[in-house]
């Protein structure tokens, strides 16, 4: 054997536990990156059959019948105008009446102010 081969051989043999360790690690951690991928892989496939069976299944549909709904709408607002049309014509009665009143006080108060003028 040469000498170069004989100090590659003891240089090997002294870093040896460390260069196992690397492997081993090295091992390890491409098992863990080969579990990974095939995780995704498997999810991937899960997914992917979920979405077709969903899409395969029929979908359940509900029909509502809002008629009832919208004829008790209409009806509030036919019964709101109703009152809203006689709250208008009270209000305007009301008005006619004060406007009566307050003429009859304005010429009471102007038969007071000739009594007062006369009687100075």
């Amino acid at each position: 054997m040469s000498q170069a081969k004989v100090d590659a051989y003891k240089e090997r043999k002294k870093n040896r536990k460390k260069i196992e360790a690397h492997e081993k690690h090295m091992a390890w951690l491409r098992g863990l990156i080969a579990l990974f991928v095939l995780a995704l892989i498997v999810a991937w496939a899960g997914y992917s059959g979920y979405v077709k069976h969903m899409d395969n299944k029929p979908h359940k549909t509900a029909e509502v019948d809002y008629t009832s709904i919208t004829d008790y709408a209409s009806d509030m607002s036919a019964q709101g105008s109703e009152e809203a049309e006689d709250t208008d014509e009270e209000k305007s009665e009301d008005q006619a009446v004060e406007t009566d009143t307050s003429e009859g006080e304005a010429a009471e108060g102007e038969a007071e102010q000739t009594d007062e003028n006369s009687g100075e």
